[in-house]
């Protein structure tokens, strides 16, 4: 064994600030290699939250709630989407606007406390 090359428990290597394994599949071997870049990990220190991030976990959360079917079988049919998911995705659109406007923006914004549900 390369004294350079330090196997883990599943056969793979790390080489300096590579990581190489074989994958087996049919009767050949492939060998993958991965090596780690500059600026290709998230640093200890993340950048503070933007209204864009809030957007996108309000976004997430009105997709969650079942309101984009909702609003497609009201369009194909003429259904009306019920109140209590409508009321929802208000909700949600509101504190997303409250968040965003927050100067700085709490960086635990995903927080379910922030946010409201179908229980409430």
């Amino acid at each position: 064994m390369d004294r350079h090359r330090t196997p883990d428990p599943q056969g793979a290597y790390w080489q300096g600030q590579s990581f190489s394994t074989t994958i087996r599949q049919g009767k050949g071997e492939v060998e993958l290699r991965f090596k780690v870049i500059d600026g290709g990990g998230r640093s200890g220190e993340q950048a503070a939250p933007s209204d864009r991030h809030v957007r996108q976990e309000a976004e997430r959360r009105i997709r969650a709630s079942g309101y984009p079917a909702w609003h497609a079988r009201s369009l194909a049919t003429g259904a009306a989407i019920p109140r209590s998911v409508a009321y929802l995705k208000l909700q949600i659109e509101f504190v997303a606007q409250t968040l965003g406007r927050l100067d700085p923006i709490p960086a635990d914004y995903r927080r379910d406390d922030y946010w409201p549900s179908a229980d409430t």
